[in-house]
């Protein structure tokens, strides 16, 4: 039997990128689950990896956007944070 996890988390929503191409971007989502539902609570966005000069960001809420501005050997790390809970995604910053 399959039990719904009650226990909290934060998780992506919907598709992320493995990578993003330079002068492209895309935006990813996050948020903070309680009993198996998803709350309206923010979550903190850090970002690790990539050189700061290789990306942009723009942060709406549980939403970033992310502008691949140049190639970087090192993929970004992307980290949504609430309370004690977080999820990380690696995603490769492409270019020319």
């Amino acid at each position: 039997i399959n039990k719904a996890n009650t226990n909290p988390f934060v998780n992506f929503i919907g598709a992320i990128p493995a990578e993003i191409e330079q002068f492209d971007n895309a935006t990813i989502e996050a948020g903070y689950y309680e009993n198996g539902a998803l709350t309206s609570n923010i979550v903190e966005w850090s970002f690790s990896g990539a050189d700061e000069k290789s990306y942009y960001t723009v942060i709406n809420d549980n939403y970033v956007t992310i502008s691949c501005l140049r190639a970087d050997d090192n993929p970004l790390i992307v980290t949504a944070t609430y309370g004690e809970y977080k999820i990380s995604v690696a995603i490769s910053l492409e270019g020319y």
